[in-house]
């Protein structure tokens, strides 16, 4: 699982679950972190045989500045951004992605799943693909606004919007 979340500080934290056998390191090229994560490849026994995977998980949890550019791509699992305003893009084979945006900001949002749904509190245009399977969303949105540009081969994509309460909007 991997959640994250936007903050009001200007520095970066990134805190992971995870088994001895992973190792987690990140690794700074210019503007960008890198999250990396190497395992041992194991091939038998699977706890699902049609995952490809381990059998093990490794959760990260990721402050990142609110406004930061956010690329991710991620094989299996969930994936939670929360209190993120500037451009997002996720790409990942099989699991969910979740979204909880604020509904005072602007997005442009072009949302695909090819095994799923897509499920948007924004307005905009769904579509689904031949015999049912798949489903792409997206909005007409104005100049400047957030590029969210998610994309899930098997899996849902979710995107809500956050409620802020009126106390906090008026300053109070």
């Amino acid at each position: 699982m991997l959640t994250i979340e936007g903050w009001s500080r200007p520095d970066m934290e990134i805190t992971t679950t995870q088994p001895d056998n992973a190792r987690v390191t990140t690794e700074r090229r210019g503007s960008e972190v890198i999250v990396t994560t190497d395992y041992p490849k194991k091939r038998f026994p699977r706890r699902n045989p049609f995952s490809g995977g381990n059998n093990f998980e490794v959760e990260y949890r990721i402050h990142v500045p609110a406004t930061a550019h956010v690329v991710v791509h991620h094989q299996v699992g969930e994936v939670y951004l929360d209190g993120l305003s500037s451009d997002i893009d996720v790409t990942m084979r099989q699991g969910q992605i979740l979204l909880h945006l604020l509904e005072a900001n602007r997005y442009a949002i072009e949302a695909r799943s090819d095994y799923g749904s897509v499920i948007s509190d924004f307005p905009g245009y769904e579509t689904r693909r031949f015999w049912l399977v798949g489903h792409t969303f997206a909005n007409d949105a104005p100049p400047g606004a957030a590029k969210l540009n998610l994309r899930a081969r098997s899996g849902d994509i979710i995107i809500l919007k956050q409620h802020t309460p009126e106390a906090l909007e008026a300053g109070h």
